[in-house]
C-alpha cells in the first residue's frame, strides 16, 4: 500500500481540524436560532408553543428617547419608553448587584430579553443563568434579573412584549426568548 504523501497529510489533517471545528460549534451553539427551539434548547414533544405565543401581551411603544433622570413607567416591568444612554450588559443579575430599570430598558432597545425571577427552584436557576452565559451578544443577549417578592412567579420582558408565568417552564421561556431575542428596534441582527 502506498504511503501518502506530506501534501496528503497535511489536507487530511486540515478536513478532520474543520469537522472537529464544526462539530464543536453545533454543540456550543446548537445549530439556528429559529422557533423550533433552535439554540441548543428542544421544546418538549407536547408543549404547544402557539398557545403560548397568544399568552404573550404586546404593550404600548412608549417611544425610545435617551433621557438622563429617572423614569417612572407606571409598570414594574416596562417593555419601552425614555430610557438611559448606558444599557445594562447581558448577564445573570441576582440582586447583589444595582440594576436601574432605564437601563433594562435600553437593553431591550438592543434586542435583550430580559427575565425576571425571585425563587423559582434551582433548576429553573441553572437554566436561566446558563442561557445568559450563551447569549452575550450586543444586539440579543439574555438579561436575568433577581426581582424580589415574585416568588415562583417569572416574567419575561422584550421591546413592548411581556410573557407572566405563575412558575418557571423551560418551554415557555425559551419560545419568547427564541422569538424576541436579537430582534430590538436600535439594530435588529435576527
Amino acid at each position: 500500500m502506498a504511503q501518502p504523501n506530506n501534501q496528503s497529510k497535511k489536507l487530511l489533517m486540515a478536513v478532520a481540524a474543520a469537522v472537529v471545528v464544526a462539530i464543536g460549534a453545533v454543540m456550543l451553539f446548537g445549530g439556528s436560532g429559529g422557533s423550533g427551539g433552535g439554540g441548543g434548547f428542544a421544546l418538549g414533544p407536547d408543549f404547544d408553543a402557539d398557545a403560548l405565543r397568544a399568552q404573550i401581551e404586546t404593550m404600548e411603544d412608549r417611544g425610545n428617547n435617551h433621557v438622563s433622570n429617572a423614569v417612572d413607567y407606571g409598570d414594574d416591568f416596562p417593555t419601552s419608553g425614555p430610557h438611559a444612554s448606558s444599557w445594562l450588559p447581558p448577564g445573570f443579575y441576582d440582586g447583589s448587584q444595582i440594576v436601574i430599570p432605564e437601563m433594562i430598558v435600553h437593553s431591550m432597545e438592543h434586542g435583550y430579553a430580559i427575565i425576571y425571577f425571585d425563587e423559582p427552584g434551582t433548576a429553573a436557576v441553572d437554566q436561566i443563568r446558563e442561557w445568559t452565559l450563551r447569549y452575550q451578544g450586543e444586539w440579543d443577549g439574555i438579561v436575568a434579573v433577581a426581582r424580589p417578592g415574585l416568588g415562583r412567579e417569572v416574567v419575561l420582558t422584550a421591546w413592548t412584549k411581556r410573557l407572566r408565568l405563575a412558575e418557571f417552564s423551560a418551554d415557555a421561556a425559551w419560545v419568547f426568548v427564541d422569538d424576541f431575542r436579537g430582534r430590538g428596534p436600535e439594530n435588529a441582527v435576527r
